[in-house]
């Protein structure tokens, strides 16, 4: 490589723990750095001393769960993946780099090795977050190092194939990779249900155990192994070996079909850098609108003005949130296996699931830009709607509520009919689901009205941004669970009062439950009110 962009890369380096450290010689900057380095402590300190304090988790387990996670985001990739695809630079490098004296070979290798320090990054934390399902350190570190490399060097090489095939060529065997691993999936699925097996786990071993299973499932296996490695020698040195080999072989396809991709790059980087400013301006980074543009969502009733701005909010999320489910949908495929696998008799999966489910709800609300997140840069035209600010408010935050409320009732009325012994669980947080999101939502859009901030996009080593972030979200959770603490008190003192009846408790939870988000829907409409965009919106 060219000794320019070796040391292009060292100033990478330099700059990037120059913006960790940026703002902490000042007083709040260094206070909102400690909190970062807090938080962080709590994410990974228990996770050091439960992995050390417990037994670890089934090796056997976790590969076969690991493999299928892995094989579901590469099959994410595939399907979502496109003829535009292409390797993304930023656009200060398109100006700079591209008319530089470096050949495509050497650009490609400067990627690469920016990609390799930010997955060393990655896998450092991953590493010690998951410490409890891996036997040693070292073996998560390198295994999830070259699984990240592996992901990363796979998006790249489709990238690139699709620059030397052609979009027409491309689209044709994409589509007979897919119907090759599906028609796979399929057969060894048959197979395993003409066997006798019916529960969810014994469907799943089966489809590992057969011919088709272990085709597919083959490379997923080697990095699987990899970090479940149990001893240095030869374990983990034999899989690692062979994982690199893997690596390696796609680090060749990669150089090899460095076709002229340089004018393609230069189409995608400015498309990304078009999202990442419509996102830092509070829009969607719509992913799927290909497919979503065409469906026509009806007219809503007027409702004081509410409809018309509930169906504006509800096109933005059929064309906004496509991708995103779709993830959900394929990483279920291997977090499913591992919920079941904590299941037994001495252990229930309603806990697990109620906690999976508290966490996407508060990410979702927190990160994805819904509601007034959305419209950061349209609220001067919100302002001038002639619209009370109550109707406003509920339209833009009634589609948010029905789309998260849908995604909790599917995920608990799935395990109401799976888990006999949490049905009446089950059927008490269905109850409670619509309040509790609706409670959910308003708490975020009223914070987001008092303390507006763009999406720091793009800027992941910002400890000042996170901070900020990660201050609102936190004291989103404490409003929140206030609020959620008065109703359950309610709640548990009708179901003394009842003679323990759960009935009462359910039923004066939700009456709570209603009326505190009617108190947070009015206070959100005063914000909004209050709201001056002359002063309020961020530069």
């Amino acid at each position: 490589m060219h000794p320019a962009l070796w040391k292009l890369y060292r100033l990478y380096a330099r700059a990037k723990l120059r913006r960790m450290l940026r703002g902490v010689k000042t007083v709040r900057g260094a206070a909102v750095a400690c909190f970062v380095l807090l938080m962080f402590s709590f994410l990974i300190v228990p996770s050091v001393v439960q992995a050390f304090g417990v037994e670890r988790a089934d090796a056997t387990m976790v590969r076969a769960n690991l493999s299928l996670v892995l094989l579901a985001i590469c099959l994410l990739n595939l399907i979502t993946s496109s003829a535009e695809k292409a390797i993304v630079f930023t656009m200060p490098e398109v100006e700079f780099l591209f008319p530089g004296p470096f050949n495509r070979r050497e650009l490609l290798v400067f990627k690469l090795l920016s990609v390799a320090s930010g997955a060393a990054f990655m896998a450092l934390l991953f590493a010690t977050i998951f410490l409890k399902w891996a036997a040693l350190w070292i073996a998560a570190f390198v295994g999830i190092y070259l699984t990240l490399m592996f992901i990363q060097l796979l998006n790249m090489t489709l990238a690139l194939a699709v620059q030397w095939l052609g979009e027409m060529s491309y689209n044709r065997i994409r589509r007979l990779s897919l119907l090759t691993i599906v028609g796979l999936a399929a057969w060894a699925l048959w197979q395993t249900t003409i066997a006798g097996a019916t529960d969810y786990v014994a469907v799943l071993s089966g489809f590992r155990d057969s011919w088709a299973g272990q085709i597919v499932l083959a490379p997923f296996d080697v990095f699987s192994w990899t970090i479940t490695s149990q001893s240095i020698w030869p374990e983990l040195l034999g899989w690692a070996l062979l994982a690199v080999c893997i690596d390696v072989l796609l680090v060749t396809a990669v150089l090899r079909l460095d076709a002229n991709f340089l004018e393609a790059a230069v189409i995608a980087s400015q498309k990304r850098y078009e999202a990442i400013q419509r996102a830092k301006g509070g829009g969607m980074m719509t992913v799927g609108r290909r497919f979503t543009s065409r469906w026509r969502v009806p007219s809503f009733p007027w409702l004081g003005g509410a409809g018309p701005v509930a169906r504006r909010q509800t096109i933005h999320l059929l064309r906004g949130s496509l991708r995103f489910l779709m993830i959900l949908g394929l990483v279920a495929v291997g977090v499913l296996p591992a919920l079941f696998a904590t299941s037994g008799p001495e252990r229930h999966l309603f806990p697990t699931v109620i906690g999976l489910l508290a966490w996407l709800n508060f990410f979702m609300v927190s990160t994805m830009p819904f509601g007034f997140r959305g419209d950061l840069d349209h609220m001067e035209w919100l302002k001038i709607v002639p619209l009370k600010p109550l109707a406003i408010v509920v339209g833009e935050i009634a589609p948010v509520i029905l789309l998260l409320s849908a995604l909790d009732v599917t995920v608990l009325g799935a395990l109401y009919g799976l888990e006999e012994s949490s049905r009446l669980a089950a059927s008490i947080a269905l109850v409670l689901t619509l309040p509790t999101v609706c409670m959910l939502v308003a708490t975020e859009s009223l914070l987001f009205l008092l303390f507006p901030c763009r999406m720091a996009v793009g800027q992941p080593m910002d400890l000042q941004s996170f901070g900020r972030k990660m201050i609102l979200v936190l004291l989103s959770m404490l409003v929140f669970a206030l609020c959620g603490g008065v109703a359950a008190g309610l709640g548990a003192i009708a179901y003394v009062l009842a003679g323990q009846s759960q009935f009462a408790f359910a039923v004066v939870t939700v009456a709570a439950l209603a009326l505190l988000s009617i108190a947070l829907l009015l206070t959100v409409a005063w914000a909004f009110r209050r709201f001056d965009v002359s002063l309020d919106i961020p530069v």
